[in-house]
């Protein structure tokens, strides 16, 4: 059976349909080539139902949280905070959302598509909501996310304050495409519908069935084996083999002896002072170790990374999951993560970062990385790919400054000065003549795929 046969009817019908947005005699893939979300505005209305949210003693969020609300819900809960009102506790939060095997199916070719954007930023953005409402970073992070076998894609919301429920529904409007003198890729906006109290104990209903049939969605990043003989004395850039060891949680310390596989884009952009390089201001809503330094955009390999769609799920043990995983892929010995897995993890964070849906031939790999984390016996196997944005007729370096308020431009001739040494983080700083030479260096024009070694 054909790749084309496997995939449901409604993907290949909006395959067709996004073929048939392009320009005469464009193919399908440039049409998304660029692809950038502009931000929706919050209304009055909308942010009612996030104060409703906030002060709730349970929350059930069903299907995709546009998002955009997990900021909203961010800034609003810290102004609570200091108004000295109650934000509501982590744990009475769930959010029960397609799995991610019904979702990656929609994925477009060579990027990610609007649906699987739309899917990762809801988990992405929920996890940071709860993550930033936690009052010490010691605690456990409760089971939030749940995901169950089937499509959907509105946002039902039930918030419970004092027994007395209240039920509505967002819905994120499709983009309206705009001429590219304009300067934005479209808008988006959110409509509030609330639902009567005849309705309520309908969905409760529902929701008690759910609750029993979804299973928790625990992200497991994949740890590789360190293998001092076969990395000491290699060349930079050549350092890491991201043989698979395990399976691990991902927003947890990894075990010592272990590497954890990373994806790392240098962003560049030219601009009318000289190249420039885009970096994140790691931050506890963004990032979970060196808090306040700059770095490269960056994210860990998790098992969907790996996963065909239609798959099924991995089981919840770790030890039969990396055995799955094994299988279906084919049984390699020995069994390492394929270079494409990178890639989509970097396109994945491209976007929740940048705003950007880069098309993976776009990245250009410039070698591998191994770096011990300081004193802990744990290490960062980073595959390091430049990206050189476009600033016509799109100007994405524009757009992914818009998007998010944590990114620091940067002169790639002032990177290394002395007042910003100390504020970048271990790879910048342990890796500069490597970085200079391989990475920041002239682009070579081409996307490099394939091992390293």
């Amino acid at each position: 059976m054909s790749e084309k046969d496997e995939l449901p009817a409604e993907v290949r019908a909006a395959r067709r349909a996004v073929g048939k947005l392009g320009q005469q005699g464009e193919p399908a893939s440039a049409v998304v080539a660029s692809a950038v979300t502009s931000t929706p505005p919050i209304s009055r209305v909308v942010d009612d139902l996030f104060d409703e949210i906030l002060s709730a003693d349970q929350v059930d969020i069903v299907g995709v949280l546009p998002w955009q609300c997990a900021s909203r819900l961010i800034e609003l809960a810290n102004q609570r905070r200091v108004d000295g009102q109650r934000v509501i506790n982590p744990a009475a939060v769930r959010y029960f959302t397609p799995a991610s095997d019904r979702i990656t199916v929609y994925r477009h070719p060579g990027t990610i598509g609007t649906l699987v954007q739309r899917w990762e930023a809801g988990i992405t953005g929920l996890r940071n909501w709860l993550r930033s409402s936690r009052t010490s970073s010691d605690e456990p992070e409760p089971p939030s996310v749940y995901e169950f076998d089937d499509i959907y894609l509105g946002c039902l919301i039930c918030a419970v304050r004092r027994n007395q429920p209240t039920m509505a529904m967002l819905s994120l409007l499709p983009s309206v495409s705009v001429t590219e003198t304009e300067g934005s890729a479209g808008e988006s906006a959110l409509i509030l519908t609330r639902m009567s109290d005849e309705q309520i104990p309908v969905f409760r209903e529902y929701l008690r069935k759910l609750e029993s049939r979804a299973r928790p969605m625990t992200p497991r990043q994949i740890l590789c084996r360190l293998d001092q003989e076969t990395t000491s004395g290699v060349e930079p850039g050549s350092e890491f083999r991201p043989v698979v060891a395990r399976l691990h949680p991902k927003y947890t310390s990894s075990p010592p002896n272990t590497v954890s596989a990373t994806a790392v884009v240098a962003v560049c952009a030219p601009t009318a002072r000289g190249t420039e390089v885009v970096l994140k201001l790691r931050t506890p809503r963004n990032a979970m170790d060196d808090l306040d330094k700059l770095s490269l955009i960056s994210e860990r390999v998790v098992t969907e990374d790996l996963l065909a769609p239609l798959g099924g799920p991995l089981d919840v043990d770790h030890g039969r999951a990396l055995d799955d995983l094994w299988l279906r892929a084919g049984q390699p010995n020995p069994f390492e993560i394929p270079e494409s897995a990178f890639r989509h993890t970097a396109q994945r964070e491209l976007f929740l970062t940048c705003g950007l849906d880069v098309p993976d031939e776009r990245l250009e790999l410039r070698g591998t990385c191994l770096l011990e984390r300081e004193g802990e016996n744990r290490f960062l196997g980073f595959y390091v790919y430049r990206l050189d944005l476009n600033r016509t007729p799109a100007d994405e370096y524009s757009h992914a400054m818009k998007w998010n308020s944590d990114l620091r431009p940067m002169l790639l001739d002032e990177l290394y000065q002395p007042a910003n040494r100390s504020r970048l983080n271990r790879l910048l700083r342990l890796r500069e003549a490597w970085l200079r030479e391989a990475v920041f260096g002239r682009p070579t024009g081409k996307s490099e795929r394939g091992a390293t070694r």
